[in-house]
């Protein structure tokens, strides 16, 4: 994959979040953490609206594991003076429910709605994740409605944090998590074979912007990764953030060399489009994914 060596800045126009994937603090090695934190220390970033984590938040939920993602929490919300807002896992609800998760992190629930300046963050989790309860990718009726009520409540723009990837986006084949296996894509009761109960809904709501997810470790080469996905008149960004953990299903513990990734996506809401830049914080280099280009620029409808 080309690598940018040369000064990318995040724009200082736009409205850009930064998205970190599974992180799996208890299993992860410390120094993958410290080196997102210290490359926000050392890399004059232009200033972010927050942090966004994906869920998988922790290996199996447990507390020795969140104090660890607690710190490394805290301790990149200082270095940026920004927030981070976490999504809930399927690791996550190893060992605790929904409710529980929640409570820990301090949100009403595992799903939960913040709006900042002219953008919604809709972060949507199935209601029936945690330990011992079904399907964790798989969103209950009540859940979808959660979710068409939540874009109905606002005409601003909305990103929508789910841990699990839409259907058919990021691929890969054999060596890869893909999100068309089972398990590893959002679906609803009616048609779990995809995620057409989803896209329903989304469908008649054209202020969803973007699908932001995690789950399936890609490496950041794999088709879809950063695509987009058109459902009815819609069209919106599909944005798979990865891990800092490992990448592909052939590194199941990671290695030295497995990128540290994660990425900047800013939003302008006067051209409908996003913009998506990844920096490897193992490296302190921005990658370029797309035909040497670091910026990937993504149009959405309007």
């Amino acid at each position: 994959m080309p690598v940018s060596r040369t000064p990318v800045r995040v724009p200082l126009d736009g409205k850009t979040f930064h998205l970190i994937g599974d992180v799996h603090a208890g299993t992860i090695a410390q120094w993958r953490m410290d080196k997102v934190v210290d490359d926000f220390r050392r890399t004059p970033f232009s200033p972010i609206i927050a942090h966004i984590q994906v869920g998988d938040n922790t290996e199996n939920g447990q507390a020795a594991e969140n104090t660890t993602f607690e710190s490394f929490r805290n301790d990149l919300s200082t270095k940026s003076g920004k927030s981070v807002f976490l999504g809930m896992g399927n690791h996550d609800g190893f060992e605790l429910t929904g409710a529980q998760w929640a409570t820990r992190w301090g949100y009403q629930s595992q799903s939960y709605v913040h709006d900042f300046d002219n953008v919604r963050l809709i972060v949507l989790t199935a209601s029936k994740i945690g330990a011992g309860l079904w399907a964790q990718n798989q969103l209950s009726d009540a859940d979808l409605t959660w979710l068409d009520n939540q874009l109905a409540g606002t005409v601003n723009p909305c990103i929508c944090v789910t841990h699990y990837p839409c259907y058919n986006t990021c691929l890969g084949g054999a060596v890869e998590y893909q999100s068309i296996d089972a398990s590893f894509y959002l679906c609803g009761l009616t048609t779990p074979s995809s995620s057409a109960d989803v896209l329903s809904v989304i469908s008649g709501r054209s202020n969803f912007k973007a699908w932001i997810s995690g789950h399936t470790h890609s490496r950041l080469t794999v088709p879809g990764l950063i695509t987009t996905v058109t459902t009815g008149a819609v069209t919106f960004a599909s944005i798979n953030a990865s891990s800092i953990f490992y990448q592909g299903s052939d590194h199941p513990q990671g290695i030295a060399w497995d990128k540290v990734p994660s990425m900047f996506l800013t939003w302008y809401a006067a051209t409908s489009k996003f913009e998506v830049r990844i920096r490897d914080h193992g490296a302190g280099v921005w990658v370029a994914p797309i035909a040497g280009n670091p910026v990937t620029t993504v149009t959405v409808s309007a």
